[in-house]
Formats: structure tokens, C-alpha cells, sequence
């Protein structure tokens, strides 16, 4: 749609809003339909490499958080080894650009960082950060 549009208009007024139920598959443990996300992105990044170049490291950095997210989902590399293996080598695949992209988010440019380290620093990483979050959500509430 985008690539087809004549106009674009940005509106800052939230129109949307994402509620999230118990029931959804984002609330759920991981399942392979879940490398969906990452299949739109990688293809979104073929889409900006021919159609929009200049948008080719957003995109990268749109997969690799794809990457990362699943990465941190599948708790159970044995049983999705597949699905655990195309995970770890897109973040492989990736990481360089990330990394040096200063227009990437700086979490996702540290995971970068850190995933040379190999896949339990990444996972370490990961896990700090949640930790740090319910620690930072009980510090709120009090």
C-alpha cells in the first residue's frame, strides 16, 4: 500500500489501540507460527532494497528485533532446534549493521553487541532485562 501511495499524510492523534487478551497467541509459549513476523520483515527488507533503498537499514533493524524477540521466546532450544537455528544465524546475519546503525534503538544495538559473545550472553542479556523490568514495575507500584 505504501509503495502505491501518491500521498502520504502523518497524523499525530492515536487512532489505535492494541488491547491484549489472555486468550491471544502473543500471550501464549512459543510456536513456530510465530517466525511469521520474521518471514513479513526479511521480506520487507527485499522491499526496501529494491524499491526504497534508503530504508534498507530499518528494515534490517525491524528483523533483527523480530530476531531477538523470538529468540527470547523459544525457551526451549531443543525441541524448536529448527526454528531456534534460523533465529540465531538472522541475528547473526544482521548484527553488524545494527550494531553501527545509530539510528537503531540502543537496546537492539547492545543485543547486537553482545550476541558476538555467543548465544548464552545474549540469552544472559535478555534475561537481565527482565529481571530489571519487574524490578523497575515493583519500584512503580510502591
Amino acid at each position: 500500500v505504501f509503495a502505491k501511495a501518491t500521498t502520504i499524510a502523518v497524523c499525530q492523534t492515536p487512532l489505535l489501540y492494541y488491547v491484549q487478551r489472555d486468550s491471544s497467541i502473543m500471550q501464549q509459549s512459543f510456536s513456530p507460527e510465530r517466525l511469521d513476523g520474521l518471514k513479513f520483515a526479511n521480506e520487507a527488507v527485499k522491499f526496501a532494497q529494491q524499491h526504497y533503498p534508503s530504508l534498507k537499514k530499518a528494515a534490517i533493524s525491524r528483523v533483527f528485533t523480530e530476531a531477538i524477540y523470538d529468540f527470547e521466546e523459544i525457551t526451549n532450544p531443543r525441541k524448536y532446534k529448527a526454528e531456534y537455528s534460523l533465529v540465531w544465524e538472522t541475528i547473526k546475519k544482521y548484527r553488524s549493521i545494527v550494531k553501527s546503525d545509530k539510528e537503531a534503538k540502543k537496546n537492539m544495538r547492545a543485543y547486537a553487541r553482545v550476541s558476538y559473545l555467543g548465544k548464552q550472553a545474549l540469552r544472559t542479556a535478555l534475561d537481565a532485562k527482565e529481571r530489571y523490568g519487574q524490578l523497575s514495575a515493583r519500584r512503580l507500584r510502591k
